[in-house]
């Protein structure tokens, strides 16, 4: 049952229905909140519930006291209001949230960096992963910064070993997952549109404002949702067929892809250098669903994700990914290695080399250089008939052993068996 909007009567004090008014009392400040809620009968005299706040209000200070000015736990909602526009809003409150539950009673210029490294030691032993330690110290910096006002202020972060996600090798990713992931967000892009057209039909059926009302706003959720589908298609579809990075397609703007002459300039990412690619005809697919969707600057990437692995996206798998298989598809189809460290926009070889790895053509062309110096032959698989396992057999020793064929008999070779005699 949808609960009844309450009406402002005074300060804390808001009528829910015609019998009834309700007393609110805060006490605290984000995230240690501590709400109280009171009911009181419609024809209970204002002061009367004024009263009571007030009396409430003091013995829930006694029991919780406010938080220090100056305090982190006071500085982290002056940070979070002027982030409150940007998509991360909600990842950089959760991740200060962790902060404040551990430093948050410490005041912001007496945090040292032995503090933070307690608590960094305690979420290691607790089983907090390095990256999510990592987004956390980073928010904590960038709180530093922002109401410092200044990019070169120090913090206690700067001189204290900062946990890193370890290094791992690049994932190739099929071309047939890629284009089985695109079919199934096509597939929800679709359903969500008749959805919304399906909704829409039934638009005179509503009478009254309040149906009227209750029906624009389900058509714009519909509407949204169609959105966000299409985006989400889109950027897919770029991210595979051009190796973009996330941080790169957020900063693209209209002026960057000229669909006509199937360039798009794409801006460096993690100091890299500035791409400029050319679109193929499945580059060319991908940028007018990209411009068709008006997907452009930031996006929420968690959402994203989650849309992403909805559609058959494997668990142990990064979307991020996208962007090794591109670097595999140009080693494997013969692409200069300079070209590759272009196109992926690296500023040293080493790195394209990483991501790219060792071209699979060039690894079994040294092997065969290396084949036929002992004679052993080739292994080969054949189908045991008394067992679902396949088994692996030597040919070279197959033809080392002599073998005998026999061949059929007929019956007029085939001897006759004597009878005993007596």
């Amino acid at each position: 049952m949808p609960r009844t909007p309450l009406r402002r009567v005074a300060e804390g004090i808001y009528r829910g229905s015609k019998t009834s008014l309700t007393a609110v009392v805060t006490v605290g400040t984000w995230p240690d909140v501590w709400r109280v809620e009171q009911p009181f009968d419609n024809d209970t005299p204002l002061p009367e519930i004024q009263a009571w706040r007030e009396e409430k209000r003091v013995e829930m200070r006694k029991e919780r006291p406010n938080v220090a000015r100056g305090s982190l736990a006071a500085d982290v909602p002056t940070y979070l209001k002027g982030q409150a526009h940007k998509v991360s809003y909600a990842a950089k409150k959760s991740e200060l949230a962790a902060w404040v539950a551990t430093i948050g009673d410490r005041r912001r210029h007496q945090i040292r960096g032995k503090h933070l490294t307690a608590v960094i030691s305690t979420w290691l032993e607790a089983g907090v992963s390095k990256k999510t330690i990592l987004n956390r110290c980073r928010t904590l910096h960038h709180l530093y910064v922002t109401l410092a006002d200044d990019k070169k202020v120090r913090t206690p972060l700067d001189n204290i070993e900062i946990p890193r996600p370890d290094k791992t090798r690049p994932k190739h990713v099929a071309n047939t997952l890629i284009a089985r992931t695109e079919k199934r967000l096509r597939a929800r892009l679709d359903a969500d549109r008749a959805a919304a057209e399906r909704h829409q039909a039934t638009k005179g059926r509503a009478k009254g404002a309040e149906a009227i009302r209750r029906f624009a706003t389900a058509q714009a959720n519909l509407q949204r949702r169609v959105l966000d589908s299409a985006r989400a298609r889109a950027r897919f579809m770029v991210m595979a067929a051009t190796g973009i990075r996330p941080s790169q397609l957020r900063r693209l703007e209209k002026p960057h892809v000229d669909l006509r002459r199937r360039i798009v300039d794409i801006a460096g990412g993690k100091g890299g250098e500035p791409i400029l690619q050319a679109m193929n005809d499945e580059m060319l697919t991908a940028w007018r669903a990209f411009v068709d969707a008006a997907a452009w600057g930031s996006y929420d990437d968690s959402k994203f994700r989650r849309r992403v692995k909805a559609a058959g996206w494997p668990a142990g798998l990064r979307v991020y990914n996208t962007k090794h298989a591109v670097g595999f598809a140009l080693a494997e189809g013969g692409a200069d290695h300079e070209d590759i460290k272009d196109w992926m926009g690296h500023t040293d070889t080493k790195t394209t080399r990483l991501y790219t790895g060792v071209s699979i053509k060039r690894i079994r062309r040294m092997s065969a250089t290396l084949d036929g110096r002992f004679g052993w032959g080739a292994l080969a698989p054949f189908s045991d008939p008394f067992s679902d396992r396949t088994t692996t057999h030597n040919l070279a020793e197959s033809r080392l052993k002599p073998t005998v064929t026999k061949s059929p008999r007929t019956k007029a070779e085939t001897p006759s068996r004597s009878k005993k005699t007596a």
